[in-house]
């Protein structure tokens, strides 16, 4: 059915779709977009009913040289758009019967074997539910010759599993790296000469890429850092995770790719998937509640309105791009920036689809069912986003609300309503309306009055071992692959371990793992140190004007002092460490600076010890005064709390 003949019956008056249409819409919203973001260049390809119907580049190649940007020969780094060629390449080698989708991968592997037990499926890894750690420590590599192959890679550096496989969605490249080494495994081909010989050749993308090594003349844009109003050229480095992290692609060549998933698997007579295989990697294949958006291989689902998409971003340094495919539209856009911003695509991916595909929310907010304000309050809450590094020193990130989204759920004025706010951020709290099934929805404002949002949903999950009794969610529990609806089901005596907003997972955390407790414990305990520090002078000038000072009180402050000084150095030099931080480094491999600061909270656990059996002595002589009490007990209490948090941030010490 062509696009107008669909939008007409499913949206009156919608727009068409039509080449020289596009064309308008994006010369003028893309230079807008592309000033918003800080982007010095950017390419678009759209692709509809079998033809590439626009495709166009904007901006330079490089600032300060007029080299246009072309989209059939200019390669921009698109990332992790890597993965919707690893699934392809995997979804071939199961139609020629090598390999199966839930099997057990140790089956394939052939140097090396991944523990833990219920074994791992590629269906576990192309929807990234293995339950893997994050990793971000020695994923790249600054020169070609520095990569390790990627099987004795992945053999060191495949990161542990923290969640047991099909319970959640915790986004993964090392995933998505093994799912393309047993592609590797099985095919007996480097993945990038695979990906050349069964995918690139036969559609004709002939300037796509694994396996880049920059020149003085290869025709690759050149990304850039934009901050303190100044652009910063992006160093190109080598990602450890080729299948999941290393394509560079034209626009052009993209829209080949798109036309050929979107036309049942074959392009200009070249085919690379069956039919059937192309409904399998787009179908659902997980989901945390029938009720929101899930996981197809190597795409996100999202709605628009009731129109299904797919898609996927892709982020490295200095580029940021997207893949939206619109499956019963036969559409598909790829928007691409040389600036690591991604508003460039959401703003341009947004303003398409509202421009040719408009929706608005029409549906009322439901009955509040009797004894909902009781239900809701057992949700309210702290939670955290499950992508963040639990087993490395990089659990630091969690400070950052840049790398980890953390949200305070709370009850709503309304019934019926809770309020989504993110910890430490301004703005105004969302507002989710209960729908039923342990599901809320964004409510939004409309002419016709207040409605819920199809696109912005939530769901909880009940119970400490993740999967909650059937009486409690409905016919669905977590590890959905269905849709049907369920009913109304909030316990108020229940126990809510996670949160669910689309596809993401928010682990439920107490108050004092939050990050505004952590950094207020951490402004505390360095305010005391300091204070020490800043006490020292006067104490030795009251000694020399003949104050007594018992031998035991000396003792005590003698030892606050080495653990201030101990501490404040490492607060110092891990805050000059950030301050001068280069991210690649860390992407290197641990700096030696850093492993050696490392060792200062170390340092302070026997002071620490002996600080506290001396307070504790103090506190039980009668002849020691308030003060000097307060001071010691004050220092003590800092001492701990501060190695403490350091333990749970996997600073104390290196790991």
């Amino acid at each position: 059915m062509s696009l107008l003949l669909s939008l007409l019956i499913v949206t009156a008056g919608a727009p068409q779709v039509v080449s020289g249409d596009v064309s308008a819409f994006f010369d003028k919203v893309v230079p807008e977009e592309m000033a918003g973001a800080g982007t010095p260049g950017a390419v678009v390809s759209l692709v509809h009913d079998g033809q590439c119907i626009f495709s166009k580049g904007y901006g330079t190649a490089r600032r300060g040289e007029n080299v246009p940007i072309d989209p059939a020969t200019t390669l921009f780094r698109v990332a992790s758009l890597s993965k919707v060629v690893c699934a392809v390449a995997v979804l071939q080698l199961v139609e020629q019967g090598k390999l199966s989708l839930t099997a057990d991968i140790n089956r394939y592997l052939t140097d090396l074997r991944v523990p833990g037990e219920p074994p791992l499926t590629l269906d576990n890894l192309m929807t990234h539910t293995a339950g893997f750690d994050e990793r971000f420590l020695g994923m790249g590599a600054p020169t070609p010759e520095a990569l390790v192959p990627l099987g004795p890679y992945l053999a060191r550096n495949l990161p542990p599993r923290v969640m047991a496989p099909g319970r959640y969605i915790s986004y993964s490249n090392h995933g998505f790296a093994l799912a393309g080494h047993v592609v590797e495994c099985v095919s007996g081909l480097p993945f990038a000469e695979y990906a050349r010989q069964k995918i690139f050749a036969p559609l004709g993308m002939t300037h796509s890429t694994f396996a880049l090594v920059p020149k003085p003349d290869t025709p690759l844009a050149t990304g850039y850092d934009y901050y303190l109003g100044k652009y910063h050229e992006a160093r190109y480095d080598y990602p450890e995770t080729t299948p999941a992290s290393s394509l560079a692609i034209t626009a052009d060549d993209m829209a080949k790719l798109m036309r050929a998933l979107l036309e049942n698997g074959v392009a200009d007579g070249a085919r690379i998937l069956r039919p059937e295989s192309v409904r399998t990697m787009f179908e659902r294949h997980f989901s945390h509640h029938p009720d929101l958006p899930g996981r197809a291989y190597a795409f996100n689902e999202r709605y628009h309105g009731a129109m299904r998409l797919l898609e996927h971003s892709g982020l490295i340094w200095g580029f940021a791009s997207i893949l939206i495919l619109i499956p019963e539209e036969r559409t598909g856009l790829f928007v691409s920036g040389t600036s690591d911003n991604g508003r460039l695509y959401h703003m341009v991916g947004g303003r398409f689809l509202n421009r040719y595909f408009p929706s608005h929310s029409t549906e009322p907010l439901p009955a509040v069912p009797e004894g909902m304000a009781a239900r809701i309050a057992s949700v309210a809450g702290y939670y955290r986003h499950n992508r963040y590094c639990r087993t490395t020193f990089v659990k630091f990130g969690l400070l950052s609300p840049r790398f980890v989204p953390e949200f305070l759920v709370s009850v709503g004025g309304e019934p019926g309503t809770l309020r989504l706010s993110h910890t430490l951020e301004t703005g105004a709290p969302e507002v989710f309306h209960a729908i039923g099934s342990n599901c809320f929805a964004a409510v939004e404002k409309t002419d016709k009055g207040a409605c819920v949002s199809n696109q912005r949903r939530m769901a909880f999950e009940v119970g400490d071992d993740g999967y909650a009794p059937p009486e409690a969610i409905g016919s669905e529990a977590v590890g959905c692959r269905k849709s049907e609806p369920t009913a109304y089901s909030l316990q108020p005596t229940a126990s809510y371990s996670h949160m669910f907003i689309a596809d993401n997972a928010y682990e439920r955390i107490q108050w004092y793992e939050t990050r505004l407790a952590l950094l207020c414990g951490l402004a505390g305990c360095a305010a005391i140190f300091v204070a020490t520090l800043f006490m020292w002078p006067l104490q030795v000038w009251r000694r020399r004007e003949g104050e007594d000072e018992s031998y035991l009180l000396g003792l005590v402050r003698t030892f606050a002092r080495i653990v201030s000084v101990l501490d404040v150095l490492f607060v110092a030099g891990f805050a000059v460490f950030l301050l001068t931080l280069d991210p690649l480094v860390i992407g290197y491999g641990p700096p030696q600076a850093l492993l050696a600061l490392l060792l200062l909270p170390l340092a302070c656990l026997a002071p620490s010890a002996i600080l506290a059996l001396l307070t504790l002595i103090a506190c039980l002589r009668p002849n020691v005064g308030q003060a000097a009490r307060l001071h010691g007990t004050l220092a003590t209490a800092a001492a701990w709390l501060f190695l403490a948090e350091l333990y749970y941030l996997n600073l104390l010490g290196y790991q």
